[in-house]
């Protein structure tokens, strides 16, 4: 992946396409378990299809220690105001601004608000090491 990637790429180059996706309406007990059997940190919220939250592993945890939280519903936990791109914002400033105000994950988005992708600091990490793995070695060597 990285091979690919130069100083203008962008978000939509390296995005995990057409996420998981759930309703404010879901029980949050079942978004969680949807979660954990999905391996995924972080889902974006929709209604009628538009992006109007995120929930996260942190939010759905910190959710969980408050009395009452079996009744909870993802709307309860999700953050409203999740960091969202257009797919053609630049892959750098992404990262910066990820990094700077210690935001965990981007939803990618079209002009209507439709989620198209999600990118996390997780995919930033890996596809640092990439990078880092292929200035390791010798040139002119391809990863097997």
């Amino acid at each position: 992946m990285s091979e690919r990637l130069k100083s203008g790429s962008t978000i939509n180059q390296v995005m995990t396409r057409v996420p998981e996706v759930v309703s404010p309406e879901l029980p949050l007990n079942d978004a969680w378990s949807r979660m954990r059997s999905e391996r995924l940190g972080h889902l974006p919220v929709v209604r009628n299809g538009k992006l109007i939250g995120l929930l996260s592993e942190r939010s759905v945890r910190l959710a969980a220690s408050y009395e009452g939280s079996a009744r909870m519903k993802v709307t309860d936990a999700m953050v409203s105001e999740p960091f969202v791109v257009s797919p053609d914002a630049p892959l750098f400033e992404v990262c910066a601004q990820m990094a700077t105000q210690r935001i965990g994950s981007v939803v990618i988005v079209d002009a209507g608000r439709v989620p198209l992708g999600i990118f996390t600091a997780q995919d930033a990490l890996r596809i640092l090491s990439e990078i880092l793995g292929e200035q390791r070695r010798p040139a002119g060597k391809s990863a097997a």
